[in-house]
């Protein structure tokens, strides 16, 4: 179990889309590999003036983690351990900014995060993809799946905060998706 009190140290949370550890590439769509400019995050670190700043990205040398580190010295750090760790820091945000992930998507949804800003490439979008796990669920020998009620609730917030329309399912469990 991890403890929600060592993710309420600071007042905005950035996440920096990072390269995958496993496969040594960030994603292969055009559309997801440009991230948002500098002024993007200074305008919203200005409006907002938070006193402490986390970042969450896993290569130290990101040049926007390496120009953000230097504008802001006294108020920003950098964090990234693992997957998980780095998902509470979006969940317990004060106030977040999104990467164009839908990692850091879902991690805004169960968020209590009073502002959360999203990058222009992402608002711009069509539709939502929803990954439905059942099936790999299945074969790793869980006894439960993801209730229904989650992806009904997840997909009525981005209708409601995100103006989604459009929903892209991908699962490799085609009939409990057919389901939903």
């Amino acid at each position: 179990i991890i403890s929600n009190s060592k993710f309420f140290d600071t007042d905005l949370t950035i996440h920096i889309r990072h390269l995958y550890k496993g496969s040594g590439n960030i994603d292969s769509h055009l559309d997801y590999q440009e991230q948002p400019n500098l002024n993007f995050y200074m305008g919203i670190i200005k409006d907002l003036n938070p006193q402490k700043i986390k970042v969450i990205c896993s290569d130290p040398k990101n040049s926007t983690l390496v120009e953000l580190k230097d504008l802001y010295k006294n108020k920003i750090f950098s964090e990234s351990n693992d997957d998980i760790y780095d998902f509470f820091n979006i969940i317990y945000s004060k106030n977040l900014i999104l990467s164009n992930s839908t990692f850091c998507l879902w991690g805004s949804l169960l968020s209590n995060a009073k502002n959360i800003f999203i990058p222009n490439k992402l608002e711009k979008k069509d539709g939502c993809v929803v990954h439905i796990r059942g099936g790999d669920f299945v074969k790793l020998g869980w006894s439960s799946i993801t209730p229904k009620e989650y992806y009904l609730n997840a997909m009525e917030k981005m209708i409601n905060n995100y103006n989604f329309e459009k929903f892209y399912i991908v699962t490799d469990d085609k009939k409990y998706a057919s389901s939903i």
